[in-house]
């Protein structure tokens, strides 16, 4: 998805990939409805914001296993979409499993995705009304040019289940979001934390570059400046319990009243609830046989995603001109 391309297709690609800096992706990591209401400051919270992340990126990186039922709801460009699906992480051998189940309706068709990562291959499987394509990404020549590479940008936040699933998504909001004060609040009869980030310059630089000259200076930056899909601030909501993360919110400024300061709106939401860990996952959940489907390489198309410039990409270009 390109953060930079206002469209209807990227707000789609945004809700079924679910969403926002790349890493290169690491095996072998780890073993093992309604808004939050009444916030105050958390006095059971004794580290800052930027520490309670990293703590939730432990918690879900530490686990064997996970399964949990997933809500998104996006806002962009005039559409509301709803899409609803499972995500489930197997951490057993010396590569992490990953696979994402997401359907969403569009108009009046069905939409689904299927993401489904073997430690081998990430297998995209969708199907649109009548419609079915299937397409895999080459893991091993990901990691090779995400690692000799030093431009992946935050257009490919939207590949985190290509790049390590929950713990790279949570990565990637510590590394390009400052966190304030958490705060204490209770969601649907949990004790929480909030946790609400701003960009860090270097980050919106990435993704802003004509911000830069604002950022280098110093100066504030006005979100009436920013492209409407790129939210202004994140919002990261985990349970006082165990730091699990079971809320991530992308929030853009809204229109100020008169009298009042601009609201704060939500361009996507992503939600975990019904969450099970360290329960058993049959491996084979984990393994996609596409039969008799013909299987697109989508290997380029999504490193180009990441801001990643393959030899292959190069000498193709070369050729072009």
């Amino acid at each position: 998805m390109n953060l930079k391309s206002p469209s209807f297709a990227a707000a789609l690609a945004l809700l079924l990939a679910a969403s926002l800096s790349a890493q290169a992706p690491q095996s072998g990591q780890g073993r093992g409805g309604q808004g939050a209401q009444g916030p105050s400051p958390a006095a059971t919270a004794t580290a800052d914001g930027q520490a309670i992340v990293g703590d939730a990126i432990r918690a879900i990186d530490a686990q064997r296993s996970i399964s949990a039922q997933m809500r998104h709801r996006i806002s962009l460009f005039g559409h509301q979409l709803v899409g609803a699906g499972v995500y489930q992480q197997l951490d057993e051998g010396p590569q992490r499993r990953l696979r994402l189940d997401m359907k969403v309706k569009v108009a009046d068709q069905q939409t689904s995705m299927q993401q489904i990562c073997d430690g081998r291959f990430l297998w995209v499987r969708r199907e649109l009304g009548e419609t079915t394509s299937v397409g895999r990404v080459d893991l091993r020549r990901v990691r090779d040019a995400v690692g000799d590479s030093n431009d992946a940008s935050l257009n490919a936040a939207a590949q985190w289940m290509l790049l390590g699933g929950l713990p790279q998504l949570l990565g990637q909001l510590e590394r390009n979001f400052q966190f304030a004060e958490p705060r204490a609040a209770t969601l649907e009869n949990t004790r929480v934390i909030v946790l609400d980030g701003r960009w860090k310059p270097q980050a919106l630089v990435a993704v802003a570059p004509h911000l830069k000259d604002k950022i280098a200076v110093g100066r504030s930056v006005d979100p009436d400046i920013l492209p409407p899909q790129l939210p202004a601030h994140v919002r990261l909501v985990v349970r006082q319990a165990d730091r699990f993360p079971i809320r991530i919110e992308y929030l853009r400024v809204g229109k100020a009243s008169d009298a009042d300061a601009p609201p704060l709106e939500s361009i996507m939401t992503m939600e975990l609830f019904d969450v099970r860990l360290n329960q058993e996952i049959d491996p084979i959940v984990f393994q996609y046989k596409p039969g008799n489907a013909e299987v697109a390489d989508h290997t380029e198309v999504y490193l180009s995603g990441l801001g990643v410039t393959t030899r292959q990409a190069a000498q193709e270009e070369g050729t072009r001109r």
